[in-house]
């Protein structure tokens, strides 16, 4: 999303497990970077979901608690990890509280960590992360897209991501070329409520014309890259009939979807590229279990 224009979210396969257990001190541990620290102390990766529990049990005069952290989500690509944890640390906290968040006030303590990680976030991380499902955004409005499952296949370029950069670059664009910029996103505009009322249907190939639409606008506006690039076109080649970047550009990773066999499509890209998944989407948001 660029600049308050409208843009599609969805869920993920992919996973991140919280669990929660009473102890004498408030702890937090990341299974996958082997951390473990005080919850008013963490520094890092463990930083932001730590300060959303620590809000969360100063607000409610809760204490005594160990949380551990199992990520399937990729860190650092793009792909809403930060706010994924932070969601599932403050609903595993809660629901061992016996005080379930409901998603307005789960949405509130998430955005406190990703405050923290991105400056000034959207939001839609931490709402797809709650919500799950496809999700329609324009401006500060976000829409839940009922629609039948497709497969959605992800790429990991290995490019390290500069957000406030990518920002600056599509700001300059937009001034200096203020009319052509308008029109650009009018454009992703009107493909993006026509790729809604064709998902509902179960038609993916005006989302896949429009993520094509929407890579060009977004070469163009200088936040591609060349490997992003390449990637897109290899996606092409090996038959996905539409890729893109996602997230803030310039590295991450990028998106296709729609081929005649998703599989066999995906076999032949992740030769090239094997930081790649293919998942069917859109996934599930938070839940949680007491045992």
């Amino acid at each position: 999303m660029v600049h308050g224009g409208s843009a599609l979210a969805v869920a993920l396969c992919k996973w991140v497990e919280a669990t929660a257990v009473r102890s004498e001190k408030n702890t937090i541990t990341s299974i996958n970077t082997r951390e473990t620290a005080a919850l008013d102390d963490a520094v890092g990766f463990l930083e932001p979901c730590a300060r959303c529990a620590n809000s969360l049990l100063e607000a409610r005069g809760w204490r005594g608690v160990s949380i551990t952290i199992n990520s399937d989500v990729p860190s650092g690509s793009g792909l809403g990890s930060s706010a994924a944890t932070s969601v599932a640390v403050l609903a595993s906290v809660a629901t061992l509280f016996n005080s379930p968040l409901d998603p307005a006030q789960l949405y509130e303590y998430a955005m406190i960590g990703e405050k923290l990680v991105h400056g000034r976030p959207s939001g839609i991380d931490a709402f797809v992360s709650i919500n799950g499902g496809l999700v329609k955004v324009r401006g500060n409005k976000r829409e839940v897209v009922g629609c039948p499952p497709f497969w959605l296949m992800v790429s990991d370029s290995g490019e390290s991501r500069n957000t406030g950069d990518m920002v600056r670059r599509v700001s300059e664009y937009r001034n200096m070329n203020r009319e052509s910029f308008e029109t650009l996103l009018r454009a992703t505009e009107a493909l993006v409520d026509d790729s809604v009322e064709a998902l509902r249907r179960g038609d993916i190939s005006i989302l896949a014309q429009g993520m094509n639409f929407n890579q060009e606008a977004l070469r163009l506006v200088g936040a591609s890259t060349e490997k992003i690039d390449t990637m897109v076109r290899t996606a092409r080649a090996v038959g996905f009939t539409g890729a893109k970047l996602t997230g803030a550009g310039g590295g991450g990773c990028i998106i296709a979807v729609q081929a005649p066999d998703p599989q066999k499509s995906f076999e032949n890209f992740r030769a090239n590229y094997p930081s790649s998944f293919l998942c069917s989407v859109p996934g599930e948001g938070v839940k949680t279990w007491l045992f």
